[in-house]
């Protein structure tokens, strides 16, 4: 381990603390006094002194949670009300389905695949192969 770098020379004269002494405080000690613990027996975490709160920090508290929740199922509300007016502008367009129709498909469509097989010159190789093997 390197030793920390000296202090700088003080501009305004000679120090009272000698540098050696200070340098010499900042180097870590190589022993300890702690015994050994296995790590079944050592403590997850320390235990932090917990904050009481007071009632009004209390109703504070509750008040912020209730908002939240209140803006948060307005928001939903305001995003599903969108989804179904798109729904019921597909049904006017294209008309063959039902409204309840395009409003799933619109919700669904992020899990339908997006992708089809194709056809690939290792799938024709191996099913010319498996063809000749069986002799037809």
């Amino acid at each position: 381990m390197a030793l920390p770098s000296p202090l700088p020379a003080s501009t305004t004269g000679p120090s009272t603390i000698s540098r050696t002494r200070v340098v010499a405080k900042q180097v870590p000690r190589l022993t300890t006094n702690k015994t050994f613990t296995f790590w079944r027996q050592r403590s997850k975490r320390r235990v932090q002194a917990k904050r009481v709160l007071t009632t009004g920090d209390r109703l504070l508290q509750a008040r912020k949670r209730e908002q939240h929740r209140r803006e948060y199922r307005d928001a939903l509300r305001e995003a599903q009300n969108k989804i179904h007016e798109l729904a019921r502008g597909l049904k006017d367009r294209f008309g063959k389905y039902s409204v309840e129709h395009y409003h799933n498909d619109l919700i669904h469509r992020a899990h339908k695949s997006r992708s089809t097989r194709r056809v690939n010159r290792w799938n024709a190789y191996q099913k010319l192969e498996l063809k000749r093997m069986k002799g037809l």
